[in-house]
């Protein structure tokens, strides 16, 4: 008997040495593909480019809105040729530091504190899903987000959208931790990417005026005043960027170019004179949606989360593939209800399906070009393998996650090629952009009843 009990704890201790050797050999190819592909991109200028320029041009007292002043601030234009300074001020401001630097130097700094940004979010987005931080969900965090093309893609271009999903994630915590002034100060770093913060906007100020919690709104608020004032201390390139660069940017957004946004969608498909009419209706839909989600007695900090980045990138006219890494917030909604066993629901299952679609499909990042293929369909698949091989994930594949998951990797990474090759970045546009949609009207659904061999991992 005791001789059977020791021949199964050394088999049971060679499948999990097993385990963890597949979950190490699948992470350390997706770090390899990962950091292939960001020396590659590293050889290029990227969007960096133009945030360095703009900083050199504000030092020499140059609007860094108009392309020349950028040249002759920081010299002639790269190839690829980058897109035009279209932040607020402030943030040339703030690049100061590295614009002092060359290019090169400064690249790699802004690089670094890109990844910190990046390490610092895994751990806060882990614990506001309730669970503990510890090497496992961290490392399996690290080995998705390396598969996560949006985010992969900001690093490549040199772009800030991690320093606004690190500040939000930070404020967010803040705020779940009795902290609200803090809270909204921490959000309002956000607004180097301003179109990205219309969700949580509108989300603190339901959360003043339905619940009576002023504070994180008037800790929004202060942070935006420092950085209006911030804007202020260069009055004319403000007034530029509000007249002129602003509304040049929303024409050149509804353009068929790599924008992800309804509006743009619209404009495709019924042209550019009645896209408004069919988006502002969508808009105020999805926004009594989410209000009526935020006001449900089953509201949950993580879900009010979700809706937040996914209300913001849904309702946007003004997207890239980029700013979708915003949808690393809804990780928490998604931990949760690992952690509580409802995935075997109905919409936990819908829910789940859509998160690994957003999170390991190519239709996130929006169009990619074949040549980028294999990154892009083959290591989120490894990626996920690697994942599944952890003994928690394990567990609950013997629920509904495990079929649900491969459905939807198998759906997406077919339709990414056969749309391709036949229609271009249109219709894995319009299928992201409805994931959106149907990721907030799932919540409403009624959860089915549970199963009987659903439990807790």
């Amino acid at each position: 008997m005791a001789s059977g009990v020791a021949r199964l704890t050394v088999g049971a201790r060679a499948a999990a040495r097993g385990r963890s050797l597949w979950f190490v050999a699948g992470s350390a190819l997706v770090a390899l593909a990962f950091l292939y592909e960001l020396h590659q991109h590293l050889g290029t200028a990227g969007d960096f480019w133009t945030f360095w320029a703009a900083a050199r041009a504000l030092s020499a007292g140059l609007s860094p809105y108009h392309l020349k002043n950028l040249v002759a601030a920081a010299g002639p234009l790269p190839h690829p040729r980058p897109g035009p300074f279209l932040s607020p001020i402030f943030v040339a401001e703030v690049m100061a530091p590295l614009g002092a630097l060359p290019f090169g130097a400064a690249r790699l700094v802004w690089l670094g504190v890109s990844l910190l940004c990046v390490a610092a979010t895994l751990p806060v987005l882990v614990r506001l899903g309730g669970a503990s931080a510890r090497w496992t969900a961290l490392a399996a965090g690290a080995v998705l987000c390396m598969a996560f093309q949006p985010l992969s893609f900001t690093l490549w271009l040199g772009q800030t959208d991690t320093l606004v999903v690190a500040a939000l994630a930070v404020g967010w915590y803040a705020l779940r931790r009795g902290r609200p002034l803090l809270g909204g100060l921490a959000a309002a770093v956000a607004a180097v990417d301003p179109h990205l913060l219309a969700g949580l906007g509108l989300y603190l100020l339901f959360r003043a005026l339905a619940r009576r919690d002023r504070l994180p709104l008037f800790g929004f608020a202060v942070g935006g005043a420092v950085v209006f004032g911030l804007c202020l201390l260069h009055p004319a390139m403000t007034d530029h960027w509000l007249r002129v660069t602003l509304p040049q940017a929303q024409v050149a957004a509804i353009e068929p170019w790599d924008t992800l946004n309804w509006l743009q969608a619209w404009s495709e498909l019924l042209g550019p004179h009645l896209a408004v009419w069919p988006t502002v209706a969508l808009d105020l839909f999805l926004i009594l949606l989410a209000l009526g989600l935020w006001a449900r007695p089953d509201a949950t900090p993580a879900r009010d989360l979700a809706v937040v980045a996914v209300l913001t990138l849904a309702t946007t006219t003004f997207a890239y593939n980029q700013d979708y890494t915003l949808l690393l917030l809804a990780a928490p909604f998604f931990i949760a209800r690992w952690r509580s066993g409802s995935s075997d629901n109905r919409t936990g299952l819908l829910a789940f399906t859509l998160a690994v679609g957003y999170a390991l499909s190519a239709l996130t990042g929006g169009p990619v070009p074949l040549r980028h293929a294999g990154f892009v369909l083959v290591v989120p698949v490894v990626a996920l393998a690697a994942v599944c091989s952890l003994p928690v994930v394990r567990a609950r594949l013997k629920t509904g996650f495990g079929v649900w998951a491969a459905i939807w990797v198998s759906v997406t990474w077919a339709g990414y090629g056969v749309f391709t090759a036949l229609g271009g970045a249109r219709w894995p546009s319009l299928l992201l952009l409805c994931g959106l949609v149907v990721f907030l009207v799932v919540l409403w659904l009624p959860d089915a009843p549970r199963l009987p061999h659903a439990r807790s991992a």
